[in-house]
């Protein structure tokens, strides 16, 4: 069974959040004059553009559930991290840029560029830290949200190379779509890639509203319920408590425990205060249906052999 799981849409979500920031970013360079200093212009560009990304990417779990509540307290943090970090990284680029310009200057002038691009491309390393970021954090717990922000690092660097490499061959009327696409296509190809390296259990609801959509755990606690501030929110199911149950990690091992639900806890349909979890339970909290799928290297091992 193949529920929605978000990770798969990482690539999307950056192309579309791209294709959207051209023309906002053209938009800003037409009324440039405005400005007066060229930096401060400059920081702003990179404000806009990692507050673009980050609320593209913080938005989807909300979109995912329906939920205009979740939609709009997630996309906020979005922006507003995401502008911090898009300001930050070009402030960081415009420092070392004013360092190591003029020791460019004996260089072959098209090397010359290529080096200033790589420069620049910390900034978008920076910029998709902040991004991935803002994507993982949920709250305040900040596993998920390091993680995340990794994966978000490491496209920005490797978006920001390969636009400093072409660059050099690209007509300049192409240069900024080229590489607000790199980026979006980079920060969230990468974003799930690092991710899928540490989920090892996902639930997948068999029935309802959320009918074979997915969720991760990379949190060590994973609270599911009704309430909004939960990791997996129930929304649309009869005889959800508030916070019905919990998920503990240690290692591989998943622990689900009933949080004095009014309605109980059922795993394979037998009434429980707590168990651990295996691969193929089903877990029923109201009439919600959750299929447990866990993999651990000790299974990965087994599955090789």
């Amino acid at each position: 069974m193949f529920g929605f799981k978000k990770e798969n849409v990482y690539p999307i979500v950056g192309l579309a959040a791209a294709f959207f920031l051209i023309p906002v970013i053209e938009l800003l360079l037409s009324y440039q004059y405005i400005i007066p200093s060229n930096a401060l212009f400059v920081l702003l560009i990179g404000g806009i553009a990692g507050a673009v990304y980050s609320t593209f990417f913080s938005i989807m779990e909300g979109i995912n559930l329906g939920d205009f509540g979740t939609t709009t307290k997630k996309g906020l943090i979005g922006f507003s991290i995401g502008f911090i970090g898009g300001l930050s990284g070009f402030f960081v680029a415009q420092l070392l840029l004013t360092f190591f310009e003029n020791r460019f200057y004996f260089l072959d002038k098209g090397l010359r560029e290529i080096l200033i691009n790589l420069i620049k491309a910390i900034s978008w390393m920076m910029i998709g830290f902040f991004i991935g970021f803002s994507e993982g954090l949920k709250k305040l717990q900040f596993k998920s949200a390091l993680i995340s922000g990794l994966g978000g690092m490491l496209g920005g660097l490797l978006g920001g190379i390969i636009f400093a490499l072409l660059a050099a061959i690209l007509p300049p009327v192409f240069l900024r779509g080229v590489l607000f696409i790199l980026l979006g296509l980079g920060i969230g190809i990468f974003i799930n890639l690092i991710k899928g390296q540490f989920i090892k259990c996902e639930l997948t609801l068999l029935n309802g509203k959320f009918f074979e959509k997915t969720f991760s755990i990379l949190e060590n606690s994973f609270l599911i319920g009704k309430a909004r501030s939960n990791d997996l929110t129930l929304l649309g199911y009869q005889g959800i408590s508030k916070e019905h149950a919990k998920i503990v990690r240690l290692d591989d091992i998943y622990k689900i425990e009933d949080n004095q639900s009014e309605t109980g806890l059922f795993v394979n349909e037998r009434r429980l205060k707590m168990k651990v979890l295996k691969d193929g339970d089903v877990i029923r909290l109201g009439d919600a249906k959750i299929l447990v799928k866990i993999c651990t290297k000790n299974k990965s091992k087994k599955n090789k052999s």
